[in-house]
């Protein structure tokens, strides 16, 4: 692991899921999503696993298995940018909002790549 990190919440790539996290449950909380329980059941999942999966890799001090971890955070990001397009498509929420959220998602992205290629290093 990269000095200074003694707990997963000292990773970049946790932190940049969690920005992403809270911005996602707080469009969830204004209507329309609010009250489509289903889609928002799906996007909070989708966007919470990404620091759940890291936080798990973490945890098991084995950086072949943490990798592992990583690709599934990757996707739960990646479903979310999904369930971000499904909204736009419904009329949820603006392109310049999905555009917004988005950005955060890659960012995220970009992080857990880093971490997942550092674990994967020789």
């Amino acid at each position: 692991m990269t000095r200074g990190v003694k707990r997963f919440t000292d990773l970049r790539a946790w932190q940049a899921c969690d920005v992403f996290k809270k911005a996602v449950y707080r469009l969830c909380d204004k209507k329309p999503i609010a009250d489509d329980l289903g889609r928002r059941k799906q996007i909070e999942e989708s966007s919470s696993g990404p620091t759940a999966h890291i936080a798990e890799g973490f945890g098991r001090f084995n950086p072949a298995d943490f990798a592992r971890f990583c690709t599934i955070a990757r996707s739960s990001l990646m479903e979310s940018q999904n369930h971000l397009l499904d909204f736009v498509d419904k009329r949820y929420i603006t392109e310049d909002v999905r555009l917004q959220l988005n950005q955060l998602a890659e960012t995220a992205l970009e992080e857990v790549t880093g971490l997942m290629e550092y674990l994967q290093s020789p």
